[in-house]
């Protein structure tokens, strides 16, 4: 809708957010025994699966709830809709594109396409195995416009629902081995979160309701990490994402990214100029590091200083890139 309020607490989190994205994927936190193929449950969480599953993970959840939360806010039409949905279709194919054209050129976009015709959910599902938070994205956005339409107690039953069924992935991965339930490219993971987004966003009208969900959310998540260490972490995930407890088939990371979000919607206090730099540039951020993790990774220095050099790199590209080479529909 036109005149609404800017949300000053989002901008600080798509600039963490974003980083997170990063320092999870240079494993700046380090690794652990949940990052091989024989640990079992019970386990025992270490400082650094706590940060890496419980923090930086966080970030696509974050993401998607945040997406769909802005939708339910700003749709006025199912115009609206369709513009969202080209939108991030979009960003999908050109950097599902580029990817390939980047690590193999043309034979390898070839290659990449052609696997299509092998396993064609598959690949679609995982934007041809590469920028599969588009899909999820495409899904939840999508959701989020029928959620509009729904009262309290739809949104409820429809959230409800929703969480049954991540444990029902859950089982469905440890007990019989199926793969896509507990990998993250599976779009389902977040099938709870347009319901959640839009109760709290109906719930943003009242600080009293608001708040009470945001600690509410924020107890469920200690509740849900503490079972998900405790009974989740199985060898049956490994196949999916190469660590054995699911990166987003979990509750707890539902619950952690509504409380962030309450918070975030809470903050009065505008970014200041490099925060703003840094939320204005985070998809920028997301979408180009990938090109320059490989590059990074063969330099000789601590892996700490290996991310921040390619956060660094990655603001400077994403810069260039938007001045001169490509429009803000691919990168903003």
């Amino acid at each position: 809708m036109l005149g609404r309020q800017k949300i000053h607490g989002l901008d600080y989190a798509r600039a963490i957010f974003s980083i997170f994205v990063v320092l999870w994927h240079f494993h700046v936190a380090g690794t652990s025994a949940i990052f091989s193929s024989a640990t079992d449950a019970p386990y025992s969480p270490n400082v650094s699966d706590i940060i890496n599953f419980n923090v930086l993970l966080q970030a696509v959840p974050f993401f998607i709830l945040t997406s769909c939360y802005l939708y339910a806010e700003t749709a006025t039409s199912v115009r609206y809709l369709g513009r969202r949905f080209v939108r991030i279709g979009t960003l999908l194919v050109f950097w599902a594109i580029a990817y390939h054209l980047f690590y193999g050129g043309a034979d390898g976009l070839l290659l990449a396409v052609g696997k299509l015709s092998e396993r064609p959910i598959y690949q679609a599902v995982t934007a041809l195995e590469t920028y599969s938070f588009f899909v999820g994205l495409l899904m939840s956005v999508t959701l989020s416009a029928i959620a509009l339409y729904c009262n309290m107690a739809v949104l409820i039953i429809w959230a409800v629902l929703g969480s049954t069924a991540i444990c029902f992935f859950q089982w469905q991965t440890i007990v019989h081995g199926t793969v896509w339930t507990g990998a993250f490219w599976n779009p389902m993971n977040y099938i709870a979160y347009p319901a959640a987004a839009a109760l709290i966003f109906r719930l943003s009208q009242s600080p009293s309701a608001l708040n009470r969900l945001g600690w509410g959310c924020a107890g469920l998540f200690v509740i849900f990490a503490a079972l998900e260490w405790r009974f989740v972490v199985d060898p049956t995930f490994f196949p999916g994402q190469a660590y054995n407890l699911p990166a987003y088939t979990r509750l707890s990371s539902m619950f952690f990214v509504c409380f962030a979000l309450v918070v975030c919607l809470k903050v009065s206090r505008p970014a200041g100029p490099i925060v703003q730099f840094m939320s204005r540039n985070s998809l920028g951020l997301y979408c180009i590091h990938p090109f320059i993790i490989a590059p990074m990774s063969r330099l000789d220095l601590p892996v700490a200083l290996r991310a921040i050099a390619a956060i660094a790199a990655t603001y400077a590209i994403v810069v260039v890139l938007r001045r001169f080479f490509l429009k803000d529909e691919v990168l903003a």
